[in-house]
């Protein structure tokens, strides 16, 4: 559930630190976010 969807956003944002170095950039953190509401959102409706 929320647990294991953390961890996948933990991961993600490890990976995008790696590749451009920083997450300061908006569009990124905004892309982040509304990832994560997507994927809440999925794991209510399932």
């Amino acid at each position: 559930g929320t647990g294991a969807i953390f961890q996948v956003i933990v991961l993600i944002m490890r990976w995008i630190q790696n590749e451009e170095g920083k997450l300061s950039n908006s569009s990124v953190l905004a892309g982040i976010a509304v990832g994560m509401l997507i994927m809440y959102i999925t794991s209510i409706l399932v």
